[in-house]
């Protein structure tokens, strides 16, 4: 038994001796990249040859053959379903398409980006003339992209294009269909979000009349919840039959009129498979585009939607490409009475001034609410308790956020999350104990709030809040402003004393912005903390 331990640690040293030897002799001297040159051709034969056999004794085993069978009934299943048995053609389709016109669809998606930041670009510098230029933008994007899908189905059914020629010859004849059915379109959406907006501020009035806290109201959010699902679904409907009417407009050069009413006839015919693939991607999407609302506020949302905006009519197209009948209803009508559309379209065009003029006025107000509005969003996530037994105390975080430990006395503990995954986008909330002599926690206690200093030589400030008692113990708020480089350091800190302990619970960012639209949470999260026996 000795021998064996004997020859189990001389082993050992030699492995370390040998390893040594190694460092020094290859790592050091950068040789060890040959070594792995060399190792990756040795894998690469193994695996060439000995490659097919696994796949033969993969294959040939039981569970494999199990599985096989499995998938191979499920997807007979699904096949035999209506809507399930599209997800494979329509696939084959989409690929095929990205297959072919990989270049063109590509160049279409990075130009209508840039249109789409430019538009960024004048929201926040000019909100006047981003409402002025903005239906036209959208007009141009939807234009350019239905138009060059009209020459990809010409080029994949083989038919002569004549390119920039036939472009024009389609935009004169079919842009004043497009542009007032577009119009039509945008103001019916505008309508539909209008009423959302007057329903919740309607709700929120009677919940304030009440006085009732409608934020943390079940009844509320269920009311907004249903109501706003229900015209997210009308909003959607919609624009499913608006998409294909623009295909109409675009590929038959067909009136406006016209166009809707095929639509409409194309979508009662197929209705369970082009309602259910575009309500799938919406609602699935929702949670995505809520995120990027809440992490990036109006840009994010509006890059969410965007994608979502090119994703859709991509869809339509494969839809189009599949389910339009050869053979179209012909003799339709323009209906005699049209003063139900011309006063919907009327109403839309006097929303839309009254939406620019309201933004444009009430901009500093409106900006206020949605942050208020997107904090009280942030404060509904699920949050998490930790609790830290060896020092007595526990505090409330989001389920998203990390935590880390630092040592074995869990002296330090950092709550962490970059939810926007940016260099300045991290969000660090520490505690940790120290003995009351380690901190400046009694000559800052005796400090009256404001400045208490500040270098001249790296600008770096400290400032007093207040002093506050958290469960009968002494506490005080002071903030630091650390001009570091690339970054600076906003930090804020708590202090609380318990007998020879002090308890700092330190929140820092390395941006004022996030700082300011993560306020309410940091809120939240401080008034969480309690100490404990």
């Amino acid at each position: 038994m000795f021998t064996s331990i004997k020859h189990f640690f001389a082993a050992i040293d030699k492995a370390l001796a040998v390893s040594e030897k190694y460092i020094d002799k290859r790592i050091l001297t950068g040789k060890f990249v040959e070594d792995l040159v060399t190792l990756t051709v040795l894998g690469k034969k193994y695996l060439k040859k000995h490659w097919p056999d696994w796949c033969k004794k993969i294959l040939a085993a039981p569970i494999t053959k199990l599985l096989i069978k499995i998938a191979l009934f499920s997807i007979g299943i699904m096949r035999k379903i209506p809507i399930f048995g599209e997800i494979v053609p329509l696939s084959a389709d989409g690929f095929n398409l990205w297959g072919k016109f990989f270049n063109q669809l590509s160049l279409l998606f990075l130009s209508t980006l840039l249109l789409f930041f430019g538009q960024v670009l004048l929201l926040n510098n000019s909100l006047l003339l981003f409402f002025i230029t903005l239906p036209l933008s959208l007009l141009l994007l939807l234009l350019t992209i239905i138009t060059t899908y009209a020459l990809l189905q010409k080029r994949d059914e083989k038919k002569p294009t004549k390119s920039l020629a036939e472009i024009k010859e389609i935009l004169k004849q079919s842009f004043f269909s497009f542009s007032f059915l577009f119009f039509y379109h945008l103001f019916i959406l505008l309508n539909i979000l209008i009423l959302f907006f007057l329903f919740a501020f309607f709700l929120q009035t009677s919940f304030n009349e009440f006085t009732s806290t409608w934020t943390s109201s079940f009844i509320f959010w269920l009311s907004i919840l249903f109501v706003g699902s229900l015209l997210l679904f009308c909003a959607t409907l919609f624009s499913l039959i608006a998409w294909q009417a623009y295909f109409g407009v675009i590929f038959a050069q067909q009136k406006t009129f016209s166009s809707l009413v095929l639509s409409w006839q194309l979508l009662k015919r197929h209705a369970s498979v082009l309602c259910f693939f575009p309500l799938c991607i919406v609602f699935l999407s929702i949670p995505a585009v809520e995120w990027a609302g809440l992490q990036h506020t109006i840009s994010g949302s509006s890059l969410g939607l965007f994608l979502l905006f090119h994703i859709l009519l991509f869809l339509g197209w494969l839809m189009r490409r599949r389910f339009l009948d050869t053979q179209q209803p012909e003799g339709i009508k323009r209906p005699a009475n049209m003063r139900v559309f011309h006063i919907l379209f009327g109403i839309g065009v006097l929303n839309y001034i009254l939406l620019t003029t309201t933004m444009v006025q009430f901009n500093p107000q409106i900006s206020v609410y949605i942050q208020e509005l997107r904090n009280q969003l942030l404060l509904l996530r699920v949050f998490e308790t930790y609790t830290n037994k060896q020092f007595g105390y526990t505090i409330q975080y989001p389920t998203s956020w990390s935590v880390y430990e630092w040592d074995q006395r869990k002296q330090s503990v950092t709550l962490y999350t970059n939810e926007t995954k940016t260099e300045n986008g991290g969000i660090w909330v520490t505690i940790t104990v120290l003995p009351v002599k380690e901190t400046e926690f009694e000559n800052l206690l005796s400090e009256k709030p404001g400045l208490i200093s500040y270098d001249t030589g790296t600008r770096d400030l400290v400032s007093k809040i207040t002093n506050f008692s958290l469960q009968e113990y002494q506490g005080l708020e002071y903030t630091y402003i650390k001009e570091a480089k690339p970054y600076a350091e906003y930090q804020k800190h708590y202090l609380i004393r318990r007998g020879d302990n002090v308890y700092d619970i330190s929140l820092r960012t390395n941006s004022r912005e996030v700082e300011a639209q993560n306020s309410m949470l940091f809120r939240k999260i401080i008034d969480s903390f309690r100490l404990t026996n």
